[in-house]
């Protein structure tokens, strides 16, 4: 008669042996990526000046499962599966090119009949050392996911014209591409920058005048004080050009 009242404990011989086989990570954007997982960390750095791209070899792995009843830096009560470096790596790139901000499910482009929600750079070569058409393939949606994002930051400008709301990874992909925009320039302190009086919206220096957002003339506190005689305005060139050959 059994009552069902001890539960076996499972207790493994020994680590479960690793799968064969790597999966090359490739990397084609100047920013590196990292991720943790329980059975390792993994990074794979991004390109310097003048190189085409960075590589992460991975192997397999192994992910040990508790049971409920482990005991500390033993294999008593746990579980083994092995992982195969491929599927790590699928899940790292998977990862790495979700953590796009501004895109959600909008359409960037294809690979093999499959749409592609924004692309970071990273994918996993069918091959040891990723060939020119992967490479190829690879710049021509990250081109395609660049362009969907400077689209986000343009329309964030649009509405707001707050340098300070438009994401760091758009500002990289419009640097990608070589387009220019004003609020690509940081601004050390951009609250203590006065206000238009015509339509409220900061101006771009302390000492402008005119609105870059209604292009009305206006007269900032510096320049008050500098017409009130409170600070003295800065000497022209030939001013100074008089007094040195006076000295």
């Amino acid at each position: 008669m059994k009552l069902g009242n001890k539960i076996p404990i499972h207790i493994p011989a020994g680590p479960i042996p690793l799968p064969e086989g790597k999966a090359t990570l490739v990397n084609i954007s100047e920013q590196p990526f990292y991720a943790e997982r329980t059975f390792g960390s993994y990074r794979i750095e991004g390109c310097k000046r003048g190189e085409p791209y960075t590589t992460l070899v991975i192997s397999g792995s192994r992910a040990v499962i508790d049971m409920g009843d482990r005991i500390a830096g033993k294999l008593q009560g746990t579980k083994q599966e092995p992982i195969e470096a491929m599927l790590i790596g699928e899940d790292l790139v998977r990862q790495w090119n979700s953590d796009i901000w501004g895109l959600g499910s909008t359409p960037t482009g294809e690979v093999k009949d499959e749409q592609v929600h924004g692309f970071a750079g990273v994918f996993v070569s069918d091959f040891a050392v990723p060939t020119e058409e992967e490479l190829a393939e690879a710049r021509q949606i990250f081109a395609l996911s660049d362009r969907a994002l400077a689209e986000c930051a343009h329309r964030e400008w649009d509405q707001f014209h707050r340098p300070d709301m438009i994401h760091g990874g758009w500002k990289r992909a419009m640097r990608r591409l070589g387009v220019d925009a004003e609020f690509l320039y940081t601004v050390s302190n951009i609250a203590s920058l006065p206000d238009c009086p015509h339509c409220g919206s900061k101006l771009k220096t302390a000492t402008a005048s005119v609105c870059a957002t209604c292009h009305r003339d206006v007269v900032t506190p510096s320049q008050a004080e500098i017409g009130a005689g409170k600070t003295k305005a800065p000497k022209k060139p030939h001013e100074r050009s008089q007094t040195t050959n006076a000295a």
